[in-house]
């Protein structure tokens, strides 16, 4: 309908995203990672993240993501793929033998914020 193509014309004129994702296209966590014998953990953040200014730090593993179990970088990618940008979801962290969780807002693979 008329209705329908407007609204999705000002997503596309708000610059927002939307949809299926391909492999190395789709949201990512905004924190660079590693996969190592132990899971998969924080080794990069930039500064103006989500992930950052919401209290991820460098050596944090990350335990779950969206409920889901998290050991390798596959089953993080699987956790958050079906989300949008600008998604937010909830990961489990583990730092110093304690868990936490934190809500982190998902950016597109292009984005550095």
């Amino acid at each position: 309908s008329a209705t329908a193509i407007r609204n999705q014309w000002q997503r596309l004129v708000a610059g927002e995203t939307w949809g299926t994702w391909y492999r190395g296209t789709g949201p990512m966590l905004g924190a660079v990672v590693t996969s190592t014998p132990q899971g998969v953990v924080v080794t990069g953040l930039p500064p103006e993240t989500s992930a950052a200014a919401r209290g991820i730090m460098l050596g944090d593993r990350i335990r779950k993501a969206d409920g889901k179990g998290v050991n390798n970088l596959h089953e993080l990618y699987n956790a958050i793929v079906n989300h949008d940008p600008g998604d937010e979801i909830t990961i489990e962290v583990l730092r110093d033998g304690q868990t936490s969780q934190q809500k982190v807002r998902l950016v597109h693979r292009t984005e550095q914020r």
